[in-house]
């Protein structure tokens, strides 16, 4: 049986949401990628921010170390919210923080409107990892769809 990790990014609360969808399908263990410094509260701020950070392919620094747990998984579902058409740059100080060899890196990502963007596919390509189907919850993550495609991307 695989190990699971279920590591995710969220500011407002809602990629926590559909991280925990994840793990009621699946287990494993859930793993919140924090930044050091905290994003502002204010969605225009963290907005503004964001963008610098993306132009800037800047690399957050990670409130914790996650070396030991992507270590201990087989499988890691990675969540995050679109920010500027792409993951939030401290999913990729996460990416960068470990070795993804031998494991399955398998994205999901929640978005008010955009599409994926090739993150899934950046993603990818940082980890070193084959890319994997990822998810895209919309507006509001329908549970019942987002636990089917967990399910079946370990094949469960």
């Amino acid at each position: 049986m695989s190990k699971i990790l279920i590591a995710y990014f969220s500011h407002s609360g809602t990629t926590r949401r559909a991280a925990e969808t994840v793990q009621k399908a699946v287990g494993g263990k859930l793993y919140e990628i924090e930044p050091k410094n905290a994003y502002p509260a204010s969605y225009n701020e963290v907005l503004a921010i964001a963008k610098k950070e993306k132009e800037s392919e800047a690399r957050p620094a990670l409130k914790n170390d996650p070396v030991a747990e992507i270590k201990a998984a087989d499988v890691v579902f990675v969540g995050y919210p679109l920010w500027w058409y792409d993951a939030p740059m401290i999913i990729y100080s996460f990416l960068e923080s470990a070795s993804f060899k031998g494991k399955r890196l398998i994205p999901f990502a929640t978005s008010g409107g955009s599409g994926l963007s090739g993150s899934d596919e950046k993603i990818a390509s940082i980890a070193k990892t084959k890319p994997e189907k990822a998810y895209l919850a919309r507006f509001k993550t329908d549970d019942k769809e987002l636990a089917a495609w967990a399910a079946e991307a370990i094949g469960k």
